[in-house]
């Protein structure tokens, strides 16, 4: 998810997502997979993380 934070300030939405995938089936519970979904929607959207 740092990836992603990092990728999505420098406004390269594709990669952070590409990172935001990978970190997806990492997440340790429920809670943390549904904060990567919203990511997931940010990014698809066009939009910062941060």
């Amino acid at each position: 998810m740092g990836m992603t934070r990092g990728y999505s300030a420098l406004k390269d939405y594709k990669k952070a997502t590409e990172y935001a995938l990978k970190a997806l089936p990492q997440a340790p519970d429920k809670v943390n997979k549904d904060n990567v979904m919203r990511i997931l929607q940010l990014l698809q959207d066009g939009k910062d993380v941060n």
